[in-house]
């Protein structure tokens, strides 16, 4: 048995237009993306506040670990695993991966072949408006540094 949880601020959709299925695990809320068979799967990020970093206490830790207060001010959908080389295969039609296997993740991929997969998805399917994910985007307000103390 698991507990569902619980979300404190929903999307403004769900499930959203492109949606294959979707739900709600132990996880969160969810909706997946179907092509030719292949499906990923997306999961709710809902804004709020946590610390990320290391606890000076941990073991192994490394010295830039710093632990450290982060806002997400607006909530947003990610993929819940790498892309699959069978999502890479059906959308890009190729496969650059060395470590072949169909769930595995795609690799030796460079940024400018990620965009235009990207680019690829988003001409499927205008609602996804999928993107990499960056700090903007995904509403991140750091604190402010004191350079002065660094």
């Amino acid at each position: 048995m698991f507990v569902i949880r619980r979300h404190n601020r929903f999307p403004e959709a769900f499930p959203e237009a492109w949606a294959s299925d979707w739900g709600e695990d132990e996880f969160g809320l969810w909706m997946a993306f179907t092509y030719k068979g292949v499906r990923q799967v997306f999961r709710w990020c809902e804004p709020g506040t946590f610390l990320m970093g290391s606890p000076e206490d941990e073991p192994e830790r490394s010295s830039n670990e710093l632990q450290h207060q982060v806002t997400l001010t607006k909530g947003f959908w990610i993929a819940d695993t790498p892309v699959t080389q069978a999502l890479w295969h059906v959308i890009a039609s190729n496969n650059p991966s060395h470590f072949l296997g169909e769930e595995n993740p795609v690799e030796n991929v460079s940024w400018d072949n990620a965009q235009a997969f990207i680019s690829k998805m988003n001409d499927l399917k205008t609602a996804l408006k999928l993107c990499l994910p960056t700090g903007s985007t995904m509403g991140i307000r750091l604190p402010r540094w004191n350079h002065h103390a660094i």
